[in-house]
């Protein structure tokens, strides 16, 4: 995928983790991104905002411990893409976005599904996106957006859920799938690269990025705690939820609508060096 200078969500990404001091434009409401919010901390119930991409979503979290299995909780399609060169796909002109789905099981390595590619290292994979999850119900929501139908893996994920809301995910939890044990620990910001291969697609692609954030439903990227295998029907069993309740969701609003919401990421364990650094600046302004 492509690199900083070519993203819109790489650059609203550099916004919100900046060490600057400038002032961020006014949310709907007169605050200022970074301003006194009311509320408690994480648990509590919040709007994420940010001008120019219309009505707020919501920052939801789910609150419990414990094994969770709600729903039937399962894989419904395992996806995987080999790298291919690609023009449109921005410098290195190569991606691996495609992922159809693939039949029986796959091997899970540390740093993704066996088979998978990856189109930009400098920016994409690595530990901490080993592997990503898009929920089929999310998907759904898509169709009734863009009305088409929506493959599982077009959005590039390797794994297409049903049953639980990846969004609402507490980051730190412990997914059993298959003979895996993942954590989610990062979410996806959208790229033009996410852009342009939607619009390669047939897809109406008009302010994708905007429209991605509004509908704030990001899916989830997952650290390999125990490699294994996996498969479509595998069920997910969550077999620890940490107490802190800062989920994706929570994640993604901190990227994209409100980064005063940054600082809210370092009780959680295991993140990222990069996003571990962005959250300390923020709270040290």
């Amino acid at each position: 995928m492509p690199g900083l200078s070519q993203t819109i969500s790489r650059r609203a990404w550099m916004r919100a983790t900046s060490g600057s001091r400038e002032e961020r434009p006014a949310a709907p409401g007169g605050r200022r991104a970074g301003s006194e919010r009311r509320g408690g901390g994480p648990g509590t119930h919040r709007r994420a905002q940010r001008a120019n991409l219309g009505e707020p979503f919501p920052v939801r979290r789910p609150e419990g411990t414990g094994t969770i299995c709600a729903m039937n909780p399962q894989v419904a399609s395992v996806n995987v893409g080999r790298v291919l060169q690609a023009s449109w796909a921005g410098r290195p002109q190569q991606t691996a976005i495609d992922k159809p789905s693939v039949a029986g099981p796959v091997q899970v390595h540390r740093l993704g599904p066996e088979g998978d590619g990856v189109g930009d290292p400098r920016f994409h994979g690595g530990t901490h996106q080993a592997v990503y999850a898009y929920a089929q119900e999310d998907l759904d929501r898509w169709e009734g957006e863009l009305g088409r139908p929506v493959r599982p893996g077009l959005f590039g994920e390797n794994l297409t859920t049903t049953g639980i809301d990846l969004n609402e995910t507490v980051l730190g939890e412990r997914w059993r799938v298959g003979s895996t044990l993942l954590q989610p620990i990062e979410t996806r910001t959208p790229c033009t690269t996410f852009t342009t291969w939607m619009g390669r697609q047939g897809f109406d692609t008009t302010s994708w990025v905007k429209r991605f954030t509004r509908m704030g439903r990001p899916g989830v990227y997952f650290r390999v705690l125990e490699e294994g295998e996996v498969q479509a029907g595998d069920q997910i069993v969550v077999e620890h939820r940490p107490e802190h309740g800062v989920t994706v969701a929570t994640m993604f609003a901190a990227y994209m609508t409100d980064p005063s919401l940054l600082p809210e990421l370092l009780v959680v364990e295991g993140l990222a060096e990069r996003t571990h650094a962005a959250a300390r600046r923020r709270r040290d302004r």
